[in-house]
C-alpha cells in the first residue's frame, strides 16, 4: 500500500533544504511555498507507521513550529 499526502509545515525562517531529510520509507517533494505560513509538501509513504515517523521527524526539525496533514489518498 502506498499513502500520498499533502502535508503543510509550518515554520519561522524555513527554507525547503532544511525538508529534504532521508526517510527510511517515504519520499518528500516540495510543492510550493507560502511566505505567510510555510511549505506543501508531497509526502509519499509505504505504511501509516512510516507516514507518523515521517511527519514526527519533520515536526523536530529546528525551524519548524507546526506539522498538518492535509490530505492523503491510498493505492495499492
Amino acid at each position: 500500500m502506498l499513502l500520498e499526502n499533502l502535508v503543510s509545515i509550518e515554520g519561522n525562517d524555513l527554507k525547503n533544504e532544511d525538508l529534504m531529510i532521508s526517510f527510511t520509507c517515504a519520499k518528500q517533494i516540495v510543492i510550493g511555498r507560502d511566505l505567510t505560513f510555510g511549505t506543501i509538501l508531497s509526502l509519499a509513504a509505504e505504511s501509516p507507521e512510516y507516514l507518523r515517523e515521517a511527519l514526527v521527524d519533520l515536526s523536530k526539525i529546528p525551524a519548524v513550529t507546526g506539522v498538518i496533514l492535509l490530505a492523503t489518498r491510498t493505492s495499492q
